[in-house]
């Protein structure tokens, strides 16, 4: 098992980036031992060296790994949804007895995402992150009724229940196109 107390504690004094050589110099101080004097050290991280760590203790904890051009999307999305249409379907009973339903969930999950790009970054974050903590209802029960849609299983002993996939280089373009080292989707 490992600690956050198994690794050095370390004050950051200053970081200066190289584009040119893909690399974050970094200066900085050890603040443990007993001298009252305490040396600058320095050291220079190669970009791709901490999105391969990322990648590397991710995967060790379960994660499945797939190169971000390899993701079945194209580069205007930002759901997986083949992968969340299975995960609404596996955590859902409702959805489960009628799979067609995992649509309707998609398409309102579509909006609340397109509301950031009309300018309601913060009431669309609010909306999701109500939905994914249980806030979201369709009426998908008997006569209509309205029941919980799961979009993540938070429950400890049910959490193989989701699925978990880190991918890097992962490229998404509405308006100018951006690149990100490193991206984690749950379901």
């Amino acid at each position: 098992s490992e600690f956050v107390t198994d690794y050095p504690l370390l004050r950051i004094l200053e970081t200066r980036w190289d584009s040119f050589e893909a690399r974050n110099a970094i200066s900085y101080i050890h603040l443990a031992g007993d001298s009252p004097v305490v040396p600058r050290a320095s050291m220079t991280v190669e970009a791709n060296t901490v999105e391969a760590m990322v990648l590397d203790r991710l995967t060790k904890l379960g994660w499945t790994y797939i190169h971000g051009p390899s993701l079945e999307r194209s580069t205007s999305e930002v759901l997986l949804e083949s992968v969340l249409t299975g995960a609404l379907i596996r955590l859902n009973p409702d959805i489960a007895a009628q799979p067609e339903r995992a649509d309707e969930v998609i398409y309102k999950l579509r909006a609340v995402i397109s509301g950031v790009l009309g300018g309601g970054l913060v009431g669309a974050n609010e909306e999701l992150m109500s939905w994914i903590n249980g806030g979201l209802v369709m009426p998908f029960g008997p006569n209509n009724e309205h029941v919980t849609i799961k979009l993540i299983d938070f429950d400890p002993a049910e959490l193989e229940a989701n699925s978990f996939i880190v991918s890097n280089q992962v490229t998404f373009k509405a308006g100018p196109e951006k690149r990100f080292d490193v991206v984690g989707f749950v379901n």
